[in-house]
């Protein structure tokens, strides 16, 4: 969720900022509020439709059944396509170009993908890589908790369930 948050959220603004939609939004007397709140309105639209999809593939086609707290799992995702689209609006206020939101968007989503936890595991990794898992990746602590949700049955009040919460919604803060 984060990656494709991170992504249709950098390219949508960007879009919008390029063919002026933005600002004939802006001149026509809507809020600076509105336009806010009717892009996360959008973009949260989205990220709930990729959650179903993603849900039903997991459950549907690989048979994978949910352990712990369903709510829990969902909260979870949520915070994190959350944090992939206010990564993706920090992104594009800084880039004006897409194809340059998509280069920083695979710059930052293979060095997750690989030491989250994701790719390769967190137990084979040098000590090195370990640490700058969890002290830069936002999604190292998620995955831990997802994958002890889901597998496990462990709920949000779990040593180590709760601190994928609290990571990612420290990221959120900053």
């Amino acid at each position: 969720m984060f990656f494709t948050a991170l992504s249709i959220t950098g390219i949508n603004y960007i879009i919008e900022k390029r063919e002026g939609m933005l600002e004939r939004t802006i001149v026509a007397g809507v809020s600076t509020t509105e336009v806010i709140t009717a892009q996360l309105l959008t973009h949260y639209a989205t990220i709930i439709l990729q959650i179903c999809i993603c849900l039903a593939i997991l459950i549907g086609a690989f048979q994978i059944h949910i352990q712990g707290p369903v709510g829990g799992v969902l909260l979870l995702i949520v915070l994190q396509g959350s944090l992939g689209m206010f990564a993706g609006f920090l992104l594009s206020s800084v880039c004006d170009e897409e194809k340059v939101v998509m280069q920083w968007t695979a710059c930052i989503t293979i060095p997750c993908l690989i030491l989250a936890g994701i790719v390769w595991p967190l137990a084979a990794m040098p000590a090195v890589l370990r640490y700058v898992a969890y002290i830069f990746i936002p999604q190292t602590f998620a995955c831990e908790s997802l994958r002890s949700m889901i597998t496990r049955g462990w709920g949000i009040t779990h040593p180590d369930v709760w601190p994928g919460f609290v990571v990612t919604l420290g990221w959120l803060i900053v």
